[in-house]
C-alpha cells in the first residue's frame, strides 16, 4: 500500500507590532488522520511556531506527560470546573515571561471556547517565546468530546470526578 503525504500551507502577510509585515505561514500537519481526530494546525509568526492542537491530541499528549497544559480562564470558571492536572493562569495575571522552559513538556494553553488562549499563545510569541500552542474550542470542546474532568458536585459543593 502506498501513502502520499500532502503538505498544504497557506502563507499570509499582516502588519506586525512595528508596523512592519510579517509572515505567517498556516500549516495543516502532514501526518495527519482525520479519522483519529487529528487536525493540528501550524501557523510561523516571524520566527516563533504557533499550533492549534485538538482536543484528541491534547488528551493523548496529557495523559502521556508530553505537555504543561495551563487553563487561562478566571478563579472562579477554574473552581466550578477545570481538566484534572491542568494549571492555573488566568489571563488577567498572564505574564508569558513566567511560563515554564519547554525543554522537557511543551506547553499547551486553553481556556473556554478557544479565544482567550489563542490571545495568550499571541502574546507568548510576543513576549519571545518561539514555540506555543493552544487547544481549539477550549475546555468545551474538552467536555463536548466527552473527555473527563473535575466538575463541582451540585449536592455538596465540592470538586468531583466528572466522566462521559
Amino acid at each position: 500500500m502506498l501513502f502520499l503525504t500532502i503538505r498544504i500551507a497557506t502563507t499570509l502577510t499582516s502588519p506586525g507590532r512595528s508596523g512592519n509585515p510579517q509572515r505567517h505561514t498556516l500549516v495543516s500537519r502532514p501526518d495527519a488522520k482525520p479519522e483519529e481526530g487529528h487536525t493540528m494546525q501550524s501557523e510561523t509568526i516571524g520566527v516563533a511556531t504557533f499550533e492549534t492542537w485538538t482536543v484528541k491530541e491534547v488528551a493523548d499528549a496529557f495523559a502521556a506527560n508530553e505537555i504543561v497544559l495551563i487553563d487561562v480562564r478566571t478563579i472562579p470558571e477554574y473552581a466550578f470546573q477545570h481538566i484534572e492536572g491542568a494549571m492555573l493562569f488566568p489571563m488577567p495575571f498572564f505574564d508569558a515571561q513566567k511560563l515554564p522552559g519547554q525543554s522537557d513538556k511543551r506547553i499547551v494553553l486553553h481556556c473556554g471556547s478557544g479565544v482567550r488562549s489563542d490571545k495568550m499563545a499571541r502574546a507568548a510569541i510576543d513576549a519571545g517565546l518561539d514555540r506555543i500552542a493552544h487547544m481549539e474550542g477550549g475546555f468545551g470542546a474538552w467536555k463536548e468530546a466527552g473527555k473527563p474532568y473535575i466538575g463541582t458536585s451540585m449536592s455538596t459543593g465540592g470538586p468531583e470526578r466528572v466522566t462521559a
